[in-house]
């Protein structure tokens, strides 16, 4: 019994390990995405002609990503407020540069 209790007492640390990290790589692969409109963003100031097909294609990767997560994190979940939390922490990070 003991060895049961164990063994499912593993198995859920381990899914809540493996949950927590699921958002935190959600929120990485979505700051970069922001991060990289940015540098797209520059590079158009600087009169790079290639940035506006750059820049189609991270709003339309940045559309669906943004329309699966807003499923996966609601923002009036705990989830939600700890995805926008590291999401805006990479923002943060790479706008310093």
């Amino acid at each position: 019994m003991k060895k049961i209790l164990l063994t499912l007492t593993v198995f859920s640390a381990l899914a809540l390990t493996s949950c927590g990290n699921s958002v935190e790589k959600d929120a990485d692969k979505m700051g970069d995405l922001v991060c990289r409109m940015f540098s797209v963003m520059d590079k158009a100031m600087a009169g790079d002609e290639s940035a506006k097909k750059e820049m189609e294609e991270i709003e339309k990767e940045g559309k669906k990503l943004s329309e699966e997560l807003e499923k996966k994190y609601p923002k009036d979940s705990e989830e939600g407020k700890k995805f926008q939390d590291l999401m805006k922490t990479k923002i943060e990070n790479c706008t310093k540069k």
